[in-house]
């Protein structure tokens, strides 16, 4: 892995702290997972970007339960194009209904 890519890509999107890379949870030096939909739409206002989402399913002890991948996927000068993510579970986090990162999402992909 190609982790001065990855501090490249985290410079360019203005995110601090460490460019390792979490293969297991789906990153790539140039596909960074973000911990909340709150920090993502921080991310989304700053940069803006195209959004998308997809169901998943997320492991826990008893099995899987569906959430929402959303990704934001944008062109970086000098970096080439990047991605963010993050899950969401719309029943955990209702008040993300009103984020403009969700806004943005195509009602389509707003179900679980």
């Amino acid at each position: 892995m190609d982790t001065d890519l990855a501090a490249r890509v985290r410079t360019a999107l203005g995110l601090k702290g460490n460019p390792a890379i979490d293969t297991a949870a789906g990153e790539t030096e140039t596909r960074l997972g973000l911990w909340s939909v709150r920090e993502l739409d921080h991310l989304y206002a700053r940069v803006g970007g195209t959004v998308t989402g997809r169901l998943v399913e997320l492991p826990f002890s008893e099995g899987t339960f569906p959430a929402i991948e959303i990704t934001i996927t944008v062109d970086l000068p000098g970096v080439g194009t990047a991605q963010a993510f993050t899950d969401w579970v719309p029943a955990d986090e209702p008040y993300a209904f009103a984020l403009p990162l969700l806004a943005a999402l195509p009602a389509s992909q707003l179900t679980v």
